[in-house]
């Protein structure tokens, strides 16, 4: 794919795409290491020679919960899973 065009370009009128980072822990994790982590995460987010550098490599860096990370991780889930079954694509054996 000519990667100088966008996907409009190409004809892809309907399509977007988003790319995202995040941490994920085990479901056992205690709720205090999850709240240790989250909490340094936020605050490197808000550091500005972080944010600097994300953002002079085109990323954007919200500052989102855990609850709406996991909201964006369900949502692009059933919205791919819907593209994937529509293609009728079967993962080799």
């Amino acid at each position: 794919m000519d990667c100088a065009r966008t996907l409009a370009e190409l004809g892809y009128r309907d399509l977007s795409l988003n790319v995202w980072f995040g941490l994920a822990a085990p479901a056992a994790t205690p709720a205090a290491v999850i709240d240790a982590v989250t909490a340094a995460v936020m605050k490197a987010q808000t550091e500005t020679e972080f944010r600097t550098k994300l953002q002079a490599q085109g990323f954007d860096v919200p500052r989102e919960s855990g609850a709406a990370f996991e909201a964006t991780i369900a949502s692009d889930t059933a919205r791919w899973a819907r593209v994937v079954q529509a293609t009728g694509f079967k993962a080799n054996d």
